[in-house]
């Protein structure tokens, strides 16, 4: 759909890409940017000054901001390791990564140690067990992400810069669901007197957390999740690994997260032992990984059920979105974790279904 707008020249300056957590909507960004500024015909495989330079989110052509949620994208390194002819991949998403520390003066040691293992490919490989340690350690402590009024004026800046001659300046804000109210106010302001040559792309993995002014402005496109049979593509792909690897294409916590949500739904689970689960999820910050999970197996359930009891899917779906509810209200309203996953355990998951 992208490309034919793009020839025939009706391609919006706004655009959300919005949907599942893992489905290409900010790689679908970059290349979007890599393809309007292509010296060539924008294939997928062109690897000209102009491509390279976007693809490694180094252009000045390309401008991202990012809050995006990372930790499964990082999860998938930590499982398969990096080597010389895949570093090229993990080098963009780190650098997905360090954009996305930016401006955080508390992580201004990790930004710059970062930005010294981003000098070549070797270095990546060579640090990628330090590389992959600091990463997890910063995710796990990050909370609480905002884009800012003043990020946003950073994008009126960049879009009033002069344009390389027949280029486009695209601009990526990954994770838009974390704008707050002024950042939302002024990135409106921007997308209406956007300069000639310019696009504006949000990604979100919840688009009803933006305000609704911005839905109706940017034109919605949306991503589903990718069939496990192109799942287990990529991962041959990028990690050279045979598809039995079946276990691993999804969270990596996965078995995990099935031994807290079995214990956590048992019935006759003593009252001790089910406040210590509790307080095992949320001290080891397996709150949000554990929503996320509980939401996909519930969804699964709801399918399992098509024709039978009307009333059990009802259910189903309450409890689903409950379960959303409790999340977005820890990971975007920034509430009390402790209490809000306690409260959903306790009065929603623990009950039984009809």
């Amino acid at each position: 759909m992208l490309r034919h707008e793009i020839l025939d020249e009706r391609l919006p300056t706004a655009l959300l890409f919005y949907g599942p957590e893992g489905c290409g909507k900010f790689h679908a960004a970059v290349a979007l940017a890599r393809t309007v500024n292509c010296a060539y015909d924008g294939n997928v495989g062109c690897s000209c000054p102009s491509c390279n330079s976007i693809s490694r989110l180094s252009s000045r052509n390309l401008f991202v901001i990012s809050k995006s949620e990372l930790k499964n994208t990082f999860a998938i390194w930590r499982h398969f390791g990096v080597n010389m002819e895949n570093a090229g991949w993990l080098y963009r998403d780190l650098r997905r990564f360090a954009i996305k520390l930016y401006g955080e003066e508390r992580y201004e040691k990790e930004y710059e140690k970062l930005e010294q293992y981003l000098q070549s490919p070797e270095e990546i490989v060579k640090h990628f067990q330090k590389i992959m340690d600091m990463v997890r350690t910063v995710l796990e402590s990050m909370k609480g992400q905002i884009i800012s009024i003043q990020r946003i004026r950073e994008i009126q800046r960049y879009l009033w810069l002069k344009n390389d001659e027949g280029n486009f300046k695209v601009v990526v804000i990954d994770g838009a669901e974390h704008m707050n109210e002024e950042a939302s106010n002024s990135i409106l302001k921007i997308a209406e007197d956007t300069p000639p040559r310019s696009l504006i792309v949000m990604t979100a993995v919840h688009p009803q957390l933006l305000k609704e002014t911005i839905r109706s402005r940017f034109r919605g496109y949306r991503f589903v999740p990718l069939p496990e049979k192109i799942q287990k593509e990529i991962i041959r792909k990028h990690f050279g690994v045979d598809a039995s690897y079946d276990d691993t294409i999804e969270h990596f916590d996965r078995n995990e997260m099935k031994r807290h949500y079995a214990g956590l739904r048992e019935k006759r689970i003593d009252p001790y032992e089910l406040n210590e689960r509790i307080k095992n999820i949320v001290e080891n910050d397996l709150v949000t990984s554990f929503l996320d999970f509980t939401i996909d197996t519930l969804q699964k359930e709801v399918r399992a059920q098509h024709g039978n009891s009307i009333r059990t899917i009802y259910e189903l779906e309450t409890l689903i979105k409950s379960a959303s509810f409790a999340r977005d209200s820890i990971q975007f309203m920034h509430a009390n974790r402790e209490l809000i996953f306690s409260n959903f355990v306790l009065n929603n998951l623990r009950r039984p279904l009809n």
